[in-house]
């Protein structure tokens, strides 16, 4: 996790608990771990694919704000890569913001997820987060 585009970055361990809901039509993902500097992190989100709408969508939030996170995703044809726009409110700034979130899938049991936004102040995009996943067997 990098705090802001000049920083070095910060790195943690945690785990990603993901279980099938409503019949296998959507994905609740449960996320806990250390956040550095900040304390423990818990996050949950949501995740289908919208027939009407012919995009993937999900809903976010977690212990670190106050609000909702609701993203609108595209499947890369070849199918590894996710490629998720994320609204909501910057609890630092108290205005909206838009995040971007890469999900590619690595290997048969590995997966990355970058994510990219602006810093709470203003500035350019930048890499905010990178996480790597490994399913345990």
């Amino acid at each position: 996790m990098w705090m802001s585009p000049d920083s070095e970055p910060t790195t943690s361990e945690g785990t990603s608990t993901v279980t099938s809901l409503m019949d296998g039509r959507f994905t609740q993902v449960v996320m806990d771990g250390e956040m550095p500097g900040m304390g423990p992190y818990h996050g949950i989100g949501i995740y289908g694919y919208d027939n009407g709408s012919k995009q993937f969508i999900s809903t976010w939030l977690d212990n670190m704000s106050t609000g909702m996170m609701n993203g609108v995703g595209e499947l890369s044809e070849d199918g590894k890569t996710l490629n998720w726009e994320f609204t909501g409110n910057c609890p630092v700034a108290g205005k909206p913001i838009t995040m971007r979130e890469v999900e590619t899938t690595t290997g048969p049991n590995t997966k990355t997820l970058e994510m990219f936004g602006r810093p709470p102040h203003g500035g350019d995009k930048y890499k905010m987060m990178s996480i790597e996943f490994t399913k345990k067997q």
